[in-house]
């Protein structure tokens, strides 16, 4: 029998008020990364426990797995959600901020549909990084700190291939459309994505040649896998890059260099332990905060070119124009353009409903809530302390958090001076 409901020790009394007239059910987005489902839960709790509200999780994935980050804002846009706890606002690439931070509501007293109501407490990024406990990069870790290091030959030969990192189908959970996808070929049943310009040997041609005993590579060399968990994370920017990075330019004083990457989707947790094990360097897509597998010292981060040198728009319309080298990223003057990923201020946003005078009580609770880096960290670890997945458990795993720091949550109750006056206890006298 899973985890039913949560039981919070409590100083503080409840907030319960019948005459909120805000949507009778509060659905908070939830993600498909391990701070965006544990977060939603903490809040929503409370709002339940403490507020008397209803409370339901959304999730935008076919499978039930969550939402990606591109989507959250066009969902409170589209009224599917309410509140989301957990926007990466500098990805102006692939979301509908702007789109759903303008939308009209004419019963919104902000005249808005969708507000920001503050940030969270910690920063986050997204990044390319290299495992560094391998012979290969130990002691040499500013050598393969910068994307330059993708050029050099020893380096490259020294990298996991795709062909090492097992193939996974992924038709069921994101479809077939496998052509002109971020300008190059999404094969969902290799689960890999391939820029149309690269001259590598892709891992599906590696494994034909090995099977039917041709030489379909040539002198092609294998392509350097990029493991990335997901084909909805960071869509469109991890491709963008991988394309920058197949174009010829000039890098180190020699001309026609290039670097030949395969993003292939898998289990990067568990292919980061085999690599170790290995004793073989791995490239990866990954992000801060993920104390689960980004540990202190454990990997290098590849130091890519400014963000702010990116284009602007949809990735998938402006695939071809990214590719090019904008003029602050002429190949012969600045060597690399593959852009950066922004460090991120994570915010939060409800719906024009919770921002009603009616709503108060929750609208300072949800303008007070905000996670510490350190506080996220200790909920994300209990995911190995309790031996739970948030995927499966985050209800209990944020029960838990909870009730390990009443003193914290408490302090995001709105009106908290208020309690021990005679206004505040006047209802017990009636």
């Amino acid at each position: 029998m899973g985890f039913e409901n949560c039981t919070l020790k409590r100083n503080k009394p409840l907030f319960s008020d019948p005459r909120l007239s805000i949507n009778p059910t509060v659905r908070i987005v939830e993600g498909n990364w391990d701070e965006a489902r544990l977060v939603p839960h903490v809040a929503g709790i409370l709002l339940r426990e403490m507020f008397g509200l209803a409370v339901e999780y959304v999730r935008d994935g076919e499978n039930g797995t969550g939402t990606n980050s591109s989507r959250m804002y066009d969902m409170l846009k589209n009224d599917e959600a309410d509140l989301a706890l957990t926007l990466w606002p500098a990805k102006f690439l692939t979301t509908d901020r702007l789109a759903a931070l303008s939308e009209s509501c004419e019963k919104s007293l902000s005249e808005r549909c969708v507000a920001t109501v503050g940030n969270q407490d910690y920063k986050a990024r997204s990044g390319w990084f290299v495992t560094a406990n391998v012979s290969a990069v130990r002691d040499k870790e500013a050598e393969w700190s910068t994307v330059v290091s993708l050029y050099d030959q020893n380096h490259t030969e020294n990298l996991t291939k795709a062909y090492d990192i097992p193939p996974e189908n992924l038709c069921k959970s994101f479809g077939d459309d496998t052509d002109g996808k971020y300008g190059g070929t999404f094969d969902c049943e290799d689960g890999s994505w391939m820029h149309k310009d690269s001259a590598c040997c892709s891992r599906s041609e590696h494994k034909r040649a090995l099977q039917y005993g041709t030489d379909l590579c040539g002198d092609r060399k294998p392509c350097v896998a990029l493991l990335v968990d997901d084909p909805s994370y960071d869509a469109g920017l991890n491709e963008v890059l991988v394309g920058r990075l197949a174009q010829a330019i000039r890098v180190s004083n020699q001309d026609n260099q290039a670097v030949g990457i395969q993003i292939v989707y898998g289990n990067v947790i568990e292919e980061v332990r085999k690599a170790e094990e290995n004793n073989r360097p791995l490239l990866i897509y990954s992000w801060l905060p993920r104390p689960r597998l980004m540990t202190p010292d454990r990997f290098v981060r590849i130091t890519l070119e400014s963000f702010y040198h990116c284009g602007k728009g949809d990735p998938e319309r402006d695939a071809s124009f990214l590719a090019e080298a904008s003029f602050l990223a002429e190949p012969l003057l600045r060597g690399v353009a593959a852009c950066d990923f922004p460090v991120e201020q994570v915010e939060k946003a409800a719906v024009w409903r919770l921002q009603q005078p009616s709503a108060t009580n929750a609208k300072l609770f949800i303008g007070k809530f905000s996670l510490s880096s350190r506080q996220l960290k200790e909920l994300l670890e209990l995911e190995d302390e309790l031996s739970l997945s948030s995927e499966d458990s985050a209800e209990e795993i944020a029960c838990e958090w909870l009730n390990r720091n009443t003193d914290a949550w408490e302090a995001w109750l709105p009106s908290s001076h208020l309690y021990d006056t005679l206004l505040f206890q006047w209802a017990d006298f009636l």
